[in-house]
């Protein structure tokens, strides 16, 4: 009963790790500005980065959370297309607000952190979407051994106080990563997710 019972809440976590994006969504926030006013090479900065989730369940209201350990860089190209950007996840900083949901999520069921400690996402490829100079960042995503292809999409915010700014927020499937155990228990398989993204020049 206890296992079903926080199954329950641990699923929106676990779908918001999955990271399968679908198609690129609306962005809400600051204008989107051009890609190639950040030419060069980033490193995020960790404190000043966040990620989060929101799903909403049939039964309960919505359930959200973050995850932290973000590390990562950019080299944004003159041609764009060919930028690269690189991050990765701490898995074990999942945090719902509830610690018994949190360590169930760590476990065996679902991250099997002890086993598969970091979430991995290569980036290869940026394409710009529209006039307004909204992108998606297309490349891989690795959770608990398995790699998929995915797409990110993302508004570059501009650069302040030379800090680059990107953010995005997009809908995340968990099924591609085999993390849908408890299917059926009251949550959908989408969640969304959102990410702010500062950064610094690389020295």
């Amino acid at each position: 009963m206890n296992k079903v019972f926080i199954g329950c809440f641990m699923l929106p976590a676990v779908i918001m790790a999955a990271f399968q994006l679908k198609s690129p969504t609306s962005i809400p926030g600051p204008q989107s500005k051009d890609l190639r006013e950040a030419l060069g090479k980033w490193e995020f900065i960790a404190s000043e980065s966040t990620l989060g989730f929101k799903i909403d369940n049939m039964w309960w209201s919505s359930v959200s959370g973050t995850v932290g350990g973000m590390k990562g860089s950019a080299h944004i190209k003159e041609g764009i297309t060919s930028s690269e950007l690189n991050f990765s996840l701490d898995a074990n900083s999942f945090k719902t607000g509830i610690k018994t949901r949190d360590e169930h999520l760590k476990g065996k069921d679902f991250f099997d952190v002890p086993v598969y400690p970091v979430i991995q996402f290569k980036g290869n490829s940026i394409a710009e979407v529209n006039k307004e100079k909204r992108y998606v960042l297309k490349g891989d995503l690795t959770i608990k051994g398995k790699t998929k292809p995915i797409e990110v999409p993302f508004d570059f915010a501009g650069i302040e106080n030379n800090k680059a700014v990107f953010q995005g927020e997009a809908l995340v499937n968990k099924k591609d990563f085999n993390l849908d155990e408890f299917k059926g228990m009251g949550t959908g398989d989408a969640a969304t997710v959102t990410f702010t993204v500062k950064a610094k020049r690389a020295e």
